[in-house]
């Protein structure tokens, strides 16, 4: 549990952090959230289809780059600070930058699927040129036979 309430000076650096990582790192692509309560900021993302999801929650403990990490857990819809061995948990450093990263590779961009749309899309006209080439064939064949 969070024993220190978070200070309004310490708010604006820790929103100020999220801000441009955002900016820098994940570029549009995605966004952190922040939500403050007592002693604990909340990370959610919004990803690309503008859906909200929790990520995880930091505990203050009085200094900028010294928050425990606890990853939220669908399974129990809770947030859960015994929880280790995830993705991403290397980045873990006390730092906000690295709650964030950790978040990118436990819960990956729903949207990071889209670079592949063209190979989606290529694979359907693929398809679509197999069942015309076999439907040729079929035809011929029966043309063949007879």
């Amino acid at each position: 549990m969070a024993s220190k309430k978070i200070p309004p000076n310490i708010k604006q650096q820790s929103t100020d952090i999220i801000e441009r990582f955002n900016q820098q790192e994940l570029k549009g692509v995605c966004n952190y959230i922040p939500r403050f309560s007592g002693g604990f900021l909340y990370l959610d993302r919004v990803d690309y289809n503008s859906r909200k999801s929790e990520i995880c929650r930091l505990s203050f403990n009085g200094l900028i780059d010294n928050w425990d990490f606890a990853i939220f857990k669908y399974s129990s819809n809770k947030y859960d600070p015994n929880e280790w061995f995830h993705p991403g948990a290397q980045h873990l450093n006390g730092s906000i930058e690295g709650a964030m990263r950790c978040g990118l590779e436990a819960y990956p961009i729903s949207g990071s699927l889209t670079k592949f749309k063209g190979l989606a899309e290529s694979q359907v006209q693929l398809k679509n040129i197999c069942q015309a080439i076999k439907s040729y064939l079929i035809q011929r064949l029966l043309i063949y036979k007879k």
